[in-house]
């Protein structure tokens, strides 16, 4: 057995030292990050608690005006994600019910 002598590449450990600190320092700025965002869900039901499929749900920051529509699913429950911080004012409509509206939710 022949003994081979070894070659060094260079200065490899100060390059996986530097890759290894920049993957951490990725990885602690993204955990860092915070999301100025919230979700607003709920149902909509009648008096006696069933649930209203197809009902318009209006969601308005009242701030900036800027307003979202989504529509309830076959259990009555609507989600709107992504809104800005703030306070909102919420309606909800459907065919052959008054129209109800929930103002200041935060």
């Amino acid at each position: 057995m022949s003994s081979r002598p070894v070659q060094k590449c260079g200065n490899l450990g100060g390059w996986v030292r530097s890759s290894v600190l920049s993957w951490f320092l990725i990885c602690a700025s993204l955990a860092m990050a915070q999301l100025d965002t919230g979700t607003i869900s709920g149902t909509v039901s009648d008096q006696s608690g069933g649930a209203i499929p197809g009902a318009m749900v209006t969601i308005r920051n009242v701030a900036t005006g800027v307003s979202r529509t989504v529509e309830s699913n076959e259990l009555g429950r609507y989600n709107a994600p992504a809104l800005s911080v703030g306070n909102y004012e919420i309606s909800a409509a459907v065919a052959g019910f008054q129209t109800l509206c929930a103002a200041a939710l935060t």
